[in-house]
């Protein structure tokens, strides 16, 4: 065997996994919020969706930083779980960019030429303009860039061939496919499928292993590097789980056909497409075996992904399950789903007020209220735990880098999330008058709950047609004279009593201000609407 410096390989290996991490962070504190933005334009089908995803992960050279915003933007409901899956086919083909990065770079060029520069400017930049941040991000790319290298010459510089023959694997025996389960075991190690190609392209590099046996270690590395998706999804949400038995399952099929056809497509690499370099027949053996995989199993994209949700279902224990789905540090994802969640707590309120007055619930778009009559107070009980659970939601995102536009998309949402509760509460104060009001039978009672319920009919579609504001300030205004006015005349009647006069004001007062908050909460909802698109 040849003699190997296990400190300098291990120096090595931790500087070549600190590069990878340095580079994701800067490139991800650079650029994350233009590609999620390319992430939600452009994956509005699957076929666009993969080559998304091939791109994203090739510019970012980090399949997690991509997994991420997919993860949020499936959860936020933004793009279904069929593309996003088509996403991750794409990200599978961008990493193997990453080898060929490392074998046209790391092994053609003395490391001096590249990668100190490298790592001199980007720690003087790190140092020198710690307070701007577009040069501290550039500054830890360059790091990472050439702490990426370095690591990797140390690696190489670890082993002496000249203690080593080939003749060893034809010694022992052993066929190629088994050094899969090396693949498998030292990507589940290390974490990084980067890393694993790295040591295997210079291992093959230095003569240590033949082509075959490199082969099938990068084959172990595709399938090893979702033992930690998995590990990841184990205590996460449906949606992360879903995501992550569908990567699992791709890499595993694809893992299965490329051990298959090992042999076959080393010589198809080497004959066919005329690779001569060992180091580029072993990148591109992992870019022809990926791509393989997708075109296979592409076709099958749509009963693939309804069968992963049969599979994986949702365990809702919560009143808004996409704050749950989606990471708060991505934050255009998280405010898509803030909104979501408020529109579902605006239709609680609608429903609530419907309930109130004993109303058909016609004009409520939710299914979420065709069974299980809740009484009111549990309505509000709920509302109130919904309003909690939003802005708990909210606070964990003040933490995370956001744009001026976002920072004030969110504080919209969220004060749309209180003039919602506001509204809520217009109700709650007069539900003793209401039930009065209720019960009465003269007629003139009846006309009262009839046209508050006409008026409340005409407010909702307003809104839905989108009028101007002045035109629903006027709807509202127009119904409140006329309310006085009505209660007015029943007093004049003796139908209400004097004592009385001053519950159905505050009535028709509660029920203004009711509209009141529920259209400014309304508008801080659909005002901006997609401009974070």
């Amino acid at each position: 065997m040849p003699a190997i410096d296990f400190w300098m390989f291990i120096a090595g290996l931790g500087v070549f996994l600190l590069g990878i991490n340095q580079m994701e962070s800067g490139i991800k504190n650079l650029a994350g919020k233009s590609f999620r933005t390319f992430l939600r334009k452009h994956t509005k089908n699957p076929f666009k969706a993969v080559l998304v995803g091939v791109i994203v992960t090739a510019v970012l050279q980090s399949s997690s930083v991509v997994s991420l915003m997919v993860l949020a933007f499936v959860g936020a409901g933004i793009i279904p779980l069929r593309n996003a899956i088509a996403i991750i086919f794409g990200t599978n083909l961008g990493t193997t960019v990453t080898g060929w990065i490392v074998a046209s770079i790391g092994f053609k060029f003395p490391i001096d030429s590249f990668a100190l520069p490298f790592l001199g400017v980007g720690g003087i930049l790190i140092t020198f303009l710690s307070g701007k941040v577009l040069f501290t991000e550039i500054g830890r790319f360059l790091v990472g860039f050439g702490a990426l290298f370095m690591g990797l010459e140390y690696m190489k510089d670890a082993v002496d061939v000249s203690t080593f023959s080939m003749d060893v694997f034809a010694e022992m025996s052993i066929p190629a496919h088994a050094f899969f389960l090396v693949g498998v075991v030292l990507t589940a190690i290390i974490q990084s499928s980067s890393a694993t190609m790295a040591i295997t392209l210079s291992a093959l590099y230095t003569g240590i292993i033949p082509l075959s046996v490199a082969g099938a270690i990068v084959i172990g590395g595709y399938l090893g590097t979702t033992i930690t998706v998995m590990l990841g999804a184990l205590k996460g949400d449906y949606v992360k789980k879903q995501v992550a038995f569908a990567h699992v399952g791709f890499n595993f099929l694809t893992s299965v056909i490329a051990l298959i056809l090992l042999f076959p497509l080393l010589d198809f690499v080497k004959e066919t497409l005329e690779v001569k370099d060992p180091l580029y027949q072993l990148v591109s053996f992992h870019s022809v075996f990926t791509l393989i995989g997708i075109i296979l199993l592409f076709p099958f994209l749509t009963p693939y992904s309804k069968f992963i949700q049969k599979l994986v279902k949702p365990k809702t224990t919560t009143l808004s399950p996409l704050l749950v789905t989606v990471p708060s540090e991505v934050v255009d994802g998280a405010t898509e789903a803030i909104r979501k969640e408020a529109e579902d707590l605006l239709e609680r309120i609608k429903k609530y007020r419907f309930s109130a007055f004993n109303e058909e619930k016609k004009s409520i778009t939710s299914q979420l209220f065709d069974s299980n009559e809740e009484s009111l107070a549990v309505q509000y009980a709920n509302i109130q735990l919904k309003e909690g659970e939003l802005i708990t939601y909210y606070l964990s995102i003040q933490g995370e880098k956001m744009t001026p536009n976002e920072a004030e998309l969110l504080q919209s949402h969220i004060h749309g999330i209180k003039r919602m509760t506001l509204a809520a509460k217009n109700i709650k104060e007069v539900l003793h008058t209401i039930e009065n009001l209720k019960q009465e039978t003269h007629s003139s009672f009846t006309d009262l709950r009839v046209s508050i319920q006409k008026q409340y009919s005409i407010f909702y579609a307003a809104l839905k047609e989108n009028k101007s504001i002045q035109e629903v300030e006027e709807i509202i205004d127009t119904a409140y004279r006329n309310n006085v006015n009505g209660i007015y005349k029943m007093v004049q009647e003796n139908v209400i009593r004097k004592e009385e006069l001053t519950s159905y004001l505050h009535l028709n007062s509660q029920i203004t201000q009711f509209k009141q908050n529920f259209f400014e909460a309304w508008r801080c909802l659909n005002t901006g609407e997609n401009s974070l698109a």
